[in-house]
């Protein structure tokens, strides 16, 4: 029988620079070979046996999401707040969960002894809303969720993912309920029963991305259009068209991004605090080419700098790339594998970062290696100044207008106004931004 462990880490990083941010993880490995993983010097807080650790970890983040500050800066499972406090609530949640398996399990004994070996029974019990299998042999197609976008499933050879969550048997064990199944019969049932070799596919357009949204504590997967920033609802207007998220490695939404009020004025007040008004107009349009309508071939330069904030411009547009475009639509130039790299993924945008010692000939080189490749946007990211970024007088706006940007940001919560993570939180000015760079000037 799997072991399920949910554990709470302070990091080395975060022990260092004395922070209170902690994450939240779950295992179905021995614990010790999971805290291995982490940096040498990392402190465990807790790791507690349960039932279910999908089911719990799905809960902890919940509450936490409300209690505490998520730090989604650093990833989804980071939290900041009183990790006395953050114990006690997983301790909590855990014994909740295992007194409802017990309950359960009192109220029929009969039905457990009972074996589910079929599609139809299955359905009955679990989150998943539909299947389509394309390849029998294989066990590969296409797993839908309730208002959720379609998913692939792979074969278990391709299929290398933490949780085993990407064939059809992964999903099957981890969007269950708890019942008893055979899930190898359950398989092959689904595979006669929901075969389709060439269901109809929806292919987003290119100012097209799925994007999910949290409302009322539900995730739910939308279709962002950038040129009209009108969303579609995936199960109701696509008319019976599988619509594959390609996974952007996004943290969901404000349902704040569906307002026709967002305010973009802000962002060009707050960048012109930063920089001039000529690199204002360059930057919007590489993020319009970007994200809704390629017309040009764009460079843009900025300055790689570690001096006070780094460079703003190139951290704001890869964290909005990351957000909302599928995987690969970013690439850092590599001379070692651009040629494989770029002809599989083709890239919306190219990031190069310069050495100090790197020629203007060698750049050069660089851009007509990617231009010839046909990518259209390139971000050159230089070692020595070509661009001044005025963080004296951005870090004095930021301070001094403080009540007008929480009243225009989503949480209007002054613990996310951050002057680094200003247009990459969603709780802050993110969705402000996305509208800004969508918007042609």
């Amino acid at each position: 029988m799997e072991n399920h462990y949910i554990y709470l880490i302070h990091t080395r990083e975060f022990i260092n620079s004395i922070e209170k941010i902690y994450k939240v993880g779950k295992t179905t490995q021995e614990p010790t070979k999971r805290i291995k993983q982490y940096p040498k010097g990392s402190k465990i807080l807790l790791i507690t046996n349960c039932i279910d650790c999908h089911k719990d970890e799905k809960e902890i983040l919940k509450l936490f999401k409300r209690k505490y500050i998520q730090r989604k800066d650093i990833g989804n499972e980071y939290f900041e707040g009183d990790y006395n406090e953050m114990i006690t609530d997983i301790n909590q949640i855990v014994k909740s969960g295992e007194s409802k398996e017990s309950e359960e399990s009192d109220e029929s004994e009969e039905s457990d002894n009972e074996i589910i070996d079929n599609y139809e029974e299955f359905m009955k019990h679990t989150k998943i809303s539909n299947i389509v299998i394309t390849n029998k042999n294989k066990q590969e197609g296409f797993i839908k969720f309730q208002n959720r976008a379609w998913r692939e499933i792979y074969n278990t050879d391709k299929a290398v993912f933490d949780n085993n969550d990407a064939h059809i048997l992964g999903f099957l064990k981890n969007y269950a309920f708890s019942k008893k199944f055979d899930y190898n019969k359950i398989a092959v049932d689904i595979c006669n029963k929901c075969y389709n070799e060439d269901p109809p596919i929806y292919k987003l357009k290119f100012s097209e991305f799925i994007i999910t949204v949290l409302d009322n504590e539900k995730l739910q997967d939308l279709i962002l259009d950038t040129k009209s920033f009108i969303v579609k609802n995936c199960d109701n207007d696509i008319n019976d068209h599988i619509i594959l998220d390609y996974g952007p490695c996004n943290n969901p939404l404000d349902l704040y991004i569906l307002s026709d009020n967002i305010d973009i004025t802000i962002v060009d007040t707050i960048l012109s605090s930063l920089i001039d008004y000529n690199k204002i107009r360059q930057y919007q349009k590489i993020c319009y080419n970007i994200l809704v309508e390629q017309t040009e071939t764009i460079v843009f330069e900025d300055y790689d700098t570690r001096e006070c904030l780094g460079a703003l411009l190139s951290h704001w547009l890869s964290n909005l790339i990351y957000t909302i475009c599928p995987y690969g639509s970013l690439y850092n130039f590599d001379k070692a594998t651009y040629k494989k790299t770029l002809k599989i993924n083709n890239p919306r945008v190219v990031f190069i970062t310069t050495k100090e010692d790197d020629t203007q000939q060698a750049i050069f080189k660089q851009l007509e290696i990617i231009k010839n490749l046909g990518i259209k946007n390139i971000v050159v990211k230089y070692k020595t100044p070509n661009i001044q970024y005025n963080y004296k007088k951005y870090i004095e706006y930021i301070n001094t207008n403080k009540d007008k940007i929480l009243s225009l940001s989503s949480l209007q919560d002054e613990r996310y106004l951050n002057y680094t993570y200003i247009f990459s939180n969603n709780e802050s000015l993110f969705n402000n931004f996305l509208k800004w760079c969508c918007t042609k000037k």
